[in-house]
C-alpha cells in the first residue's frame, strides 16, 4: 500500500469515528491529508469505495497481527489465548469508528463487499479449525461447525458489551474464560453423542459462495493446505498435500499432478472445502 492511499484511509477512519459517514465530506478528508481532490480519485473513485478499502485495511490489519501470534512458539492453547486477547484489543482499539458504521448502515451492499464477507468467512473457518484441531485433535470433527458457532457467540456477545453497553472488561481474562467454557462445550459433546446441527454438507454453499469468488488464488490454496496439514493424520493424505503445496508454489502449476494427488484426499469430509477450492480454481472435474 503507498503512503498517501494509507494516509487518506487512516485520516478517514478518525473523520467518520468523530464526525460520521454521512457527515464527512471528501472535501474535508482532502483538506485533512492536505492533497488535492485528483490525488484521492486517483486511488479511491468514491467515498463508499474508500469505506470498502477501509474494512479491507482493518481485515488485514488484524489478520496480520493473529499471524504473528500464529508464528510464535507456543502451546496451541495459549496460542489461541493469545490470538483471541489480540482480536477483542484490536478491534475495541477502533469501536468509534464501527459504532459509526451500525448507526448508520453506510456500508453498501455489492459484490465486493460480498466477496470480502466470505473471504473473511473462510479466513475464520480456517483460523478456527487449525486452533481447534491443534488443541483437541480429529475427535471434534463432527461437532467442529457447532463449537465454532458457540465460541464466536460468546465473542461477539462480549464485544457487543464493550462496544455499545460501554462495560469495562479484562481481556486476558475474557479469553481464558472464553477457552475454559470451551474445553465445557467439547467435553459435553463429545460425551452427549448428539448429531451435529451444523455439518460440512451443510456448509458447502459457503464454501462455493467464496471458491467461485475472484478473491481466492495460488497463496488463499497454499495456506489453506499448510493449515490442512495442520491436522492432517493419514501419512497419504499428508505426502499428496505437501507434493501439491510445492506444485502450486512453482512457476507454473501442473493442473494433471493436483489432479492426481486429489484423488489421495477427497475422500476426508474436513478436506471437501480445500478439494472444492483446487477443483475450481486448476478447473478439475470431479
Amino acid at each position: 500500500m503507498k503512503e498517501k492511499e494509507k494516509l487518506i484511509i487512516e485520516t478517514s477512519i478518525k473523520l467518520f469515528a468523530t464526525k460520521g459517514f454521512n457527515a464527512t465530506s471528501v472535501q474535508e478528508i482532502v483538506n485533512e491529508c492536505d492533497i488535492s481532490k485528483g490525488a484521492f480519485y486517483l486511488y479511491f473513485k468514491s467515498k463508499e469505495a474508500l469505506l470498502l478499502a477501509i474494512m479491507n485495511y482493518y481485515f488485514r490489519m488484524i489478520t496480520d497481527k493473529v499471524n504473528e501470534i500464529e508464528n510464535e512458539d507456543l502451546p496451541p492453547y495459549e496460542k489461541f489465548q493469545k490470538q483471541l486477547e489480540c482480536q477483542l484489543i484490536e478491534i475495541c482499539k477502533h469501536k468509534e469508528f464501527i459504532i459509526m458504521q451500525i448507526r448508520e448502515n453506510a456500508m453498501p451492499f455489492n459484490d465486493e463487499i460480498h466477496d470480502l464477507l466470505n473471504e473473511m468467512k473462510m479466513n475464520t473457518h480456517r483460523y478456527y479449525k487449525r486452533r481447534l484441531f491443534g488443541i483437541y485433535g480429529k475427535k471434534i470433527e463432527p461437532y467442529f461447525w457447532d463449537i465454532t458457532m458457540m465460541i464466536q457467540g460468546f465473542f461477539h456477545s462480549y464485544l457487543e458489551l464493550v462496544m455499545l453497553d460501554k462495560i469495562n472488561l479484562d481481556f486476558s481474562y475474557l479469553s481464558h474464560f472464553i477457552l475454559k467454557r470451551t474445553d465445557d462445550l467439547v467435553e459435553g459433546l463429545l460425551r452427549s453423542g448428539d448429531e451435529p446441527v451444523l455439518s460440512f454438507e451443510k456448509l458447502d454453499d459457503l464454501v462455493k459462495d467464496f471458491t467461485s469468488s475472484n478473491r481466492i488464488n495460488e497463496s488463499t490454496l497454499v495456506h489453506m493446505i499448510e493449515d490442512a496439514l495442520e491436522v492432517a493424520e493419514d501419512e497419504n493424505s499428508r505426502i499428496s498435500l505437501e507434493v501439491m503445496k510445492e506444485e502450486i508454489q512453482k512457476a507454473e502449476t501442473r493442473s494433471v499432478v493436483i489432479k492426481g494427488m486429489l484423488v489421495n484426499v477427497e475422500e476426508d469430509p474436513s478436506l471437501k472445502h480445500l478439494v472444492n477450492a483446487l477443483r475450481h480454481f486448476y478447473q478439475i472435474q470431479s
